[in-house]
């Protein structure tokens, strides 16, 4: 955020909006359903969760090369960081919703104790963020991942027994 809001540190500001962005934009749909992937003994629900890490590393692909292609900026508005990246509305509909499921759906459809909590989290931090800040929704959303990471590391804590995941 400095470097949005004060002149001596102007020169960073590209570099840390990227690197936010391929965070937020490119790498956490991936992780989300990699993990999930991963983690699942389940036959039939870890092809679903494959399907889903395939739409995820597709989307991931066509999100960094629109970091790349569109015309992308970040500023300081309401005391929130505003991200624009400005794509088609049509791409935006059509990515937000690849997005949503990759993120979300992952952790719903596992069967790894707990981690539905992840999923419901990540649906209830969306609809708070798209309800109130609709504008900075990609830094409000990725604010709720401290949360997110924090039940991730719960449902770790707790789920281990030695070296093994227990699933329901």
């Amino acid at each position: 955020r400095s470097s949005l809001t004060k002149e001596g540190y102007s020169e960073w500001k590209l570099l840390g909006m990227y690197c936010f962005l391929f965070f937020a934009e490119v790498a956490w749909p991936v992780c989300i359903s990699f993990a999930m992937m991963r983690l699942e003994n389940n036959k039939i629900r870890r092809k679903i969760l494959l399907a889903l890490f395939y739409a995820s590393v597709f989307l991931s692909f066509v999100l960094a090369y629109s970091l790349f292609y569109f015309s992308v900026d970040a500023r300081v508005m309401g005391n929130h960081v505003m991200y624009t990246i400005e794509t088609p509305d049509n791409f935006k509909s059509i990515t937000n919703l690849i997005y949503f499921s990759t993120a979300v759906l992952p952790p719903l459809l596992s069967t790894v104790n707990k981690a539905k909590w992840i999923g419901i989290v990540l649906i209830i931090s969306y609809i708070v963020a798209k309800v109130f800040y609709p504008e900075y929704i990609i830094s409000i959303w990725c604010y709720f991942a401290t949360i997110i990471t924090a039940i991730i590391f719960w449902i770790i804590l707790k789920n281990k027994k030695g070296n093994q995941i227990i699933y329901k």
